[in-house]
């Protein structure tokens, strides 16, 4: 943050007596919903007494019992968010923002989460939002180091809720809105005056207890940051170029009084061409101012490089009541609706142990004497005997007949001493129904009653159960998440004012690998290059998932259902073995198993080409075989030609020589055309079986070349699957 100069430290100056009157009517509001949290914590450490009841049973020394029904139902409900942790995404919003620069300013603020323990800070708000119905955590700047003027943004962690005070008015879900809110803390005056050396009252009068009493005490004093959002009214313009501009920045670069607005044109009175503007509409700009203060000085004052109040509250169920004054908000505790029924327990379990104590623990009753026989019965509760023997009649029973004159007693048999324990149950049956009653107030089960009541013995019925009780408490995962959504907000903002320069930051994927990366550098000419925090619009939302155990526990299941499908065994081989953390010789198996570019595991390859080897060979043992098989097929049908042709000449000079025998005598060519006459009748006889003896070949061939392509396929190594094309 920027420090400013100090205002007039006028005790009775108009910002003084504005920070006193608002703290007095902050404390006022937030009275009720601070103290019923504080008998919420009273109920959560183990004491549900009401400090009455508590005094009368101290001082008539009765029991004062506590049995614990509460925190088993906080912790599932605090533990259900350490499982599953909540955390921003970064998302693109507009202005030359991209999935990269969304990525690079995730990985920035993860790294600054990781770095500032930021979820020992969100978990601190959330307990408290589930205990007590408020939490905070905060943001502040720091420097990177004590050599360095680099600063960075960090998570705190706000262990005492107590010690913030926010805006009453506001009515945003996640406080957003405020304009003001308080961090105080009180200290002996000692103290005060070691650390704030330079202060300018460092002794208080009887005075300043009159006029800050809430500040100035007798022996102690508070000081407070009071942090304090002012909106003050401006102009933006929109321009021919697209660029968007504020009338406060022209004031500033180029002098207030040299900036000139008329009709469409602003004269920056550079002497430049004035600018062309298309539109333009009424805007505000928001500065966030912190003072320490005293009540009465003003200590110190800075300002804050975001646009809101950098407090984030955690808030529990939100209910606006009217109790007749007007509705008042209300702020319920996961344990606040419990508090009756919890106490009823403990004075019902109480109770009980009473009535146990007032058990008696002798066996039997009788009168004096009756028991001096030669039977022991001061043993006979651990001594097996087969009889007791009693007197009827006693010394002091005679004598006292005697002295009456009356004939001697008789007395009664002496009494086994019983226990009612009637009390006890029905007391147990109320404790049971208290017990229920708490569940309900709640909206959750026991550990242990929500398996046993129920019935639930499957592992399908247990995640029912947690599914009904994440169901019943999830506004206090919603209220969590806006908070959550808020920060994430400010800290994305808090990127370009405080990461401005060029400089080494720390970057953290969501795999949780850590690097280092230079921001806001330029090349020799003077141009951008690489990742900029000024640049793009972006925005947050909430994502959520399981632990980092759980995560790698629930793939590991995962791929090992899918090893069972063949298809997909070969490809999560080494991802199963990573998962289950085998340290190096774990990572050494998973590199073995890893796969290729092609998706394919080198043992499975290797098996692959030598089968694709045996496939080589087989198939150059068929295009022998089917070579050979060719060339007898040629070889057949070349007798077979030359066959026909030795019976067509065949025929032929048999037909001559019967011309000739007959005597019919004609000229040569004539005696030629009527040969080839007979001839051609011949050709077409044969011509049929030719055209057979050919589809037959053709059928053979064909069939041969299918029974190859199929013995090919069968032995054909498993391609991999197309991989999606990266988006």
């Amino acid at each position: 943050m920027h420090a400013n100069h100090l205002p007039k430290n006028d005790y009775d100056s108009p910002l003084l007596t504005e920070i006193r009157e608002n703290f007095d009517y902050l404390e006022q509001q937030w009275a009720p919903i601070y103290d019923e949290g504080d008998v919420d914590m009273r109920y959560i450490s183990g004491d549900p007494w009401d400090p009455k009841e508590r005094r009368a049973r101290q001082n008539a020394d009765r029991l004062i019992l506590t049995f614990d029904e509460i925190n088993q139902y906080v912790n599932q409900v605090v533990n259900n968010y350490r499982q599953n942790p909540r955390s921003v995404r970064v998302v693109p919003k507009g202005l030359g923002a991209t999935a990269d620069t969304a990525e690079k300013r995730g990985d920035m603020m993860r790294e600054i989460e990781y770095k500032s323990k930021a979820q020992a800070a969100i978990r601190t708000a959330f307990e408290g939002a589930v205990q007590r119905g408020f939490g905070f955590y905060k943001f502040k700047t720091a420097y990177v180091s004590d050599s360095s003027w680099d600063q960075e943004v960090r998570y705190v962690r706000v262990p005492n809720p107590r010690t913030i005070l926010i805006d009453w008015d506001t009515r945003e879900a996640d406080c957003s809105d405020m304009a003001y809110a308080f961090e105080f803390d009180t200290m002996p005056k000692k103290a005060y005056r070691r650390k704030y050396q330079g202060a300018q009252y460092q002794f208080f009068s009887s005075e300043f207890t009159r006029i800050a009493p809430a500040w100035v005490k007798a022996d102690r004093v508070m000081v407070a940051s009071y942090w304090k959002l002012t909106r003050d009214q401006d102009v933006l313009f929109h321009f021919e170029n697209g660029a968007d501009e504020k009338l406060s920045v022209f004031q500033e670069r180029y002098g207030k009084k040299n900036v000139k607005v008329g009709g469409n044109y602003i004269d920056l009175g550079d002497g430049q061409d004035p600018l062309i503007f298309l539109k333009r509409r009424n805007t505000e700009n928001r500065t966030v101012r912190q003072y320490l203060t005293n009540g009465v000085e003003i200590l110190e004052e800075h300002i804050w490089p975001g646009t809101h109040i950098p407090i984030i509250p955690v808030l529990g169920r939100e209910l606006w009541v009217d109790d007749g004054g007007g509705a008042m908000r209300k702020l319920l505790s996961l344990v606040r609706l419990a508090r009756s029924p919890y106490m009823a327990y403990c004075y019902i379990r109480t109770c009980q142990i009473e009535i146990a104590q007032q058990s008696p623990k002798a066996m039997f009753a009788g009168f004096v004497g009756q028991f001096d026989t030669s039977t022991d019965f001061k043993n006979v509760h651990k001594v097996p005997t087969a009889f007791v023997e009693f007197n009827l009649t006693t010394d002091q029973s005679m004598e006292a007949a005697q002295e009456n004159g009356a004939a001697s007693p008789q007395l009664p048999v002496p009494q086994r001493i019983t226990f009612d324990a009637a009390g006890i149950q029905a007391l147990e049956i109320s404790a049971e129904a208290c017990r229920r009653a708490i569940q309900s107030a709640m909206n959750i089960t026991g550990l242990l009653n929500g398996t046993s009541d129920s019935d639930a013995k499957s592992g399908i019925a247990l995640q029912t159960l947690d599914a009904q009780e994440s169901t019943g408490n999830f506004h206090f995962i919603d209220n969590l998440d806006i908070a959550l959504e808020n920060g994430g907000r400010q800290l994305n903002e808090l990127l370009s004012p405080v990461y401005d320069g060029t400089r080494q930051v720390g970057m953290r994927t969501l795999a949780g690998e850590q690097r280092q990366e230079t921001i806001n550098a330029l090349d020799a000419a003077g141009n951008p290059t690489g990742f900029h925090t000024d640049v793009g619009d972006h925005d947050v939302d909430i994502s959520t998932g399981p632990s980092a155990v759980n995560q790698a526990m629930a793939a590991a299941d995962f791929a090992e259902q899918l090893m069972k499908e063949p298809a997909f065994a070969g490809k999560v081989m080494d991802l199963i073995i990573k998962l289950r953390n085998l340290g190096p010789l774990g990572d050494e198996m998973a590199k073995r198993f890893a796969p290729d570019p092609n998706g394919i595991p080198p043992a499975i390859a290797q098996q692959i080409q030598e089968l694709q080897q045996m496939v080589n060979q087989l198939q150059a043992e068929r295009i022998r075989e089917t070579t050979k098989v060719q060339g007898q097929l040629q070889k057949a049908n070349m007798d077979q030609q030359t066959q026909l042709q030795k019976q067509r000449m065949s025929t032929m000079g048999v037909i001559a020589t019967a011309l000739i025998k007959a005597g019919y005598a004609a000229e040569e060519a004539q005696v030629e055309r009527m040969l080839t006459a007979a001839m051609s009748a011949w050709d077409k006889a044969h011509e049929g079986l030719m055209l057979d003896a050919e589809a037959a070949r053709d059928r053979d061939m064909a069939q041969m070349a299918h029974q190859q392509t199929l013995e090919r396929q069968a032995a054909a190594p498993p391609q991999p699957a197309p991989q999606p094309v990266p988006a």
